[in-house]
């Protein structure tokens, strides 16, 4: 039954990988046809799927199931409405654009390409957050199909902004509007270059209107950032918003103390998880990481002597005094642990200080 399984992943990987490439270089295509378009343009099947499945659905199920993979997840929950609220806005208005262009008013007309154009900008920032995950959601498009979602949809706003440029230059008459001379002028006249760029200048004051609405709706005004800042194992995430690891050491659970007794220092990372440390930790992971560099063998067997105790972290760390107790308990290894640095390494400080910061501040 596994085998079968295993089989029917690789198959559905297969189709849904030459579907994807199909699907982009038809939309390259079309990008690159004539300064002319017709309704034949619209009637790619492989694009018509991909729009529904990709703009509509993928939201869809993104949303639900952000969280159906811990530990990590992409987007912080308490501001999640603010990112559906803007996606929301971005796909209406692709599809406005793409359904009603000739029931369009001329003002509507030209302030829908806002919504297209921070379309566009959310699936490039979904694309970088999301990073070697996008990957993983080709090969594995049942369980995250929705990841690679921003690669085309980055490729159909920005054919759908390319269109509604064209499909206004060469439909609109400006005589038959002349109370409306500036809003046609911009329509019809302006290149696409010079007129992105107008809608780049008005991208911000359209933002801070949605975000006035959603602060409204009890969001903080800094919520489209903190929605992927207080994530977890993404490009933008705060290691500090993961959740702790089931394994922790003695010392670790030392940090759960009184405050002024333990004196916590800062807060670190920890197999990608955020934590708080103190100096006990710091000399305490030190010394561990010295006796891995000089003595392996020495290192294993003292892990595998820790491991077989099966000391109840997680139970430990949530009691107050029963981590006041270890951090006393625990002084004489550190100063065991300090002093033997301070005989064995050249710099013992440097290789303290370093403990449980992220990899881009060690390398510095």
């Amino acid at each position: 039954m596994t085998g079968i399984l295993g089989f029917l992943n690789i198959v559905i990987t297969i189709i849904f990988l030459i579907w994807i490439v199909i699907t982009s270089l038809a939309i390259i295509t079309q990008i690159k046809q004539p300064s002319f378009i017709s309704a034949e343009v619209y009637q790619n099947r492989w694009i018509v799927f991909a729009e529904i499945f990709l703009t509509v659905i993928a939201p869809v199920v993104g949303f639900m199931r952000y969280k159906a993979y811990p530990p990590e997840f992409p987007f912080g929950e308490a501001h999640l409405l603010t990112l559906i609220f803007l996606v929301m806005v971005s796909v209406n208005s692709y599809w406005a654009s793409r359904l009603y262009k000739e029931y369009q008013a001329p003002l509507i007309a030209a302030l829908i390409p806002l919504g297209i154009l921070q379309g566009i900008i959310i699936n490039i920032i979904l694309l970088i957050h999301f990073g070697s995950y996008s990957i993983l959601g080709a090969v594995m498009p049942i369980f995250g199909f929705e990841l690679i979602a921003p690669v085309v949809n980055i490729l159909l706003f920005m054919r759908e902004l390319y269109f509604n440029h064209l499909y206004f230059r060469q439909t609109i008459e400006p005589e038959q509007f002349s109370k409306q001379k500036l809003i046609i002028k911009f329509l019809v006249k302006l290149d696409l270059g010079r007129k992105s760029s107008i809608y780049f200048i008005l991208l911000m004051p359209f933002f801070v209107l949605q975000q006035a609405i959603l602060t409204l709706l009890g969001q903080r005004p800094d919520a489209a950032v903190r929605v992927f800042v207080e994530s977890c194992g993404f490009t933008f995430s705060d290691p500090a918003y993961c959740p702790p690891p089931s394994g922790h050491y003695l010392c670790t659970i030392a940090v759960h103390g009184n405050p002024q007794l333990v004196k916590p220092l800062r807060k670190g990372v920890r197999w990608g998880y955020g934590i708080m440390v103190n100096r006990q930790l710091l000399v305490a992971n030190a010394f561990e990481q010295w006796l891995e560099e000089f003595s392996p063998s020495g290192h294993r067997v003292l892990r595998r002597f820790y491991d077989s105790l099966k000391i109840p972290v997680d139970k430990w760390s949530e009691k107050a005094w029963v981590a006041n107790v270890l951090y006393i308990l625990m002084k004489p290894l550190e100063w065991f642990f300090l002093l033997w640095l301070y005989m064995t390494d050249i710099k013992p400080e440097n290789r303290i200080a370093l403990q449980y910061l992220p990899k881009k501040m060690k390398s510095k």
